[in-house]
């Protein structure tokens, strides 16, 4: 956690800044995760990936819903890439059959 007066590092237990000794209010951020930030790393893995690292310490259950999406929606993005070739091949001749 950081000073919301000075900016510095401090323990998220303490309750006066060691080097400024401004009083912090603790405001208590919840997490709860959800569906909906899994869909955005599904959709944008780099993102998600990005926002699990920031998120990890402070958002532990969003970043994991983050890291699960980002890594489905890679697995995903690298099966499609390698076997459209083969199936617009078969498509391709299914409709040439049609046709000729």
């Amino acid at each position: 956690m950081y000073c919301m007066h000075c900016g510095k590092k401090i323990d998220e237990n303490l309750l006066i800044c060691p080097h400024c000794g401004t009083a912090q209010n603790q405001v208590t951020k919840k997490d709860y995760g959800g569906i909906g930030w899994g869909i955005l790393g599904y959709f944008v893995p780099m993102a998600g990936i990005i926002l699990f690292f920031i998120w990890k310490n402070e958002k532990p259950k969003t970043a994991k819903a983050l890291l699960i999406g980002a890594i489905i929606g890679f697995i995903v993005s690298t099966l499609i890439y390698v076997f459209s070739p083969s199936i617009l091949k078969t498509l391709f001749a299914f409709f040439m059959k049609l046709n000729g």
